[in-house]
């Protein structure tokens, strides 16, 4: 039963980074950088005392970011485009050394992990779908409820394990140090309004085990 125990352990670990990066869709920022992003993230890096992390860039117009990693070495920072056209530049900087600061915290570890579990819970789901639909064959195409009951029951467990992946305190620490890291705690505080109001008014279409909120 360990021995089970830590091959689950092990499979969320490194899972979680090969199966989540795909599902964002996004490419990787190399080369041409009119934001500067590649120097501001270094900078924030080497304040932190953390590696610099890869940063992704998402072709979606909903103003949001998210950081993945299993260790503060595989740091990944994701920002969509709408990020980068609808904040200040205060506000992106804030944004950028929140990311920093939850892989320095280790946050990022957290919500890697949940998000590997809530795709794994997804994923059994959508499989008790096809069984259920090779299972009752044409009689189902009239019942979309038994036709989508897997994910019906999978999406809400999802949701759950996805919303309380990091703890408040981990919130908080993150906080503090991105204020520090950023020299303006304002800024920062106006960014997370808005991108926590974007989530309601621009919603991000992603996969929803690697949904940031």
């Amino acid at each position: 039963s360990v021995a089970v125990a830590l091959s689950i352990n092990a499979i969320l670990f490194f899972y979680g980074d090969l199966r989540l990066v795909p599902l964002l869709q996004s490419s990787e920022l190399e080369g041409q950088d009119p934001w500067g992003l590649l120097n501001k993230v270094q900078d924030l890096a080497e304040k932190a005392r953390v590696p610099t992390p890869r940063i992704f860039l998402i072709n979606s117009s909903s103003p949001q970011s998210l950081v993945l990693g299993r260790s503060v070495k595989s740091g990944k920072m994701f920002l969509t485009e709408g990020l980068l056209r609808q904040l200040t530049k205060p506000e992106l900087h804030a944004i950028l050394a929140y990311n920093i600061a939850c892989i320095k915290t280790m946050a990022t570890l957290s919500f890697t992990v949940a998000s590997a579990l809530a795709d794994a819970v997804l994923t059994l789901g959508n499989a008790i779908d096809r069984i259920l639909n090779q299972i009752l064959g044409s009689r189902s195409k009239e019942r979309t409820d038994s036709r989508h009951f897997g994910s019906a029951l999978s999406a809400p467990i999802a949701a759950v394990i996805v919303r309380l992946a990091v703890s408040r305190s981990e919130y908080l620490a993150a906080d503090q140090l991105a204020a520090q890291l950023s020299g303006s705690p304002k800024a920062l505080a106006t960014a997370l309004w808005k991108l926590y109001s974007y989530s309601y008014t621009q919603p991000i279409t992603v996969h929803p085990a690697a949904s940031p909120f």
